[in-house]
């Protein structure tokens, strides 16, 4: 991971301290919470409205939804 953040030109130790930080993980908490109540149960998962797609193998389908929504 070094390598690439430091390509960015951020500071990795940086990265960690804020990831590290209360904050930050009070927002993981809330997110957490939000997943759960929606019945989300692993990663990814894919809402589009109602819906819900889980996995890698399932964003095709997620896309293709979601444009005959809009139709």
């Amino acid at each position: 991971m070094a390598p690439i953040v430091s390509e960015l030109g951020l500071s990795s130790l940086d990265l960690l301290e804020r990831a590290q930080s209360e904050p930050i993980k009070t927002r993981l908490r809330e997110q957490t919470e939000q997943a759960r109540a929606k019945g989300i149960f692993g990663a990814p998962t894919f809402v589009v409205g109602t819906e819900m797609f889980w996995g890698n193998d399932r964003l095709d389908d997620a896309l293709v939804f979601a444009v005959e929504q809009k139709a």
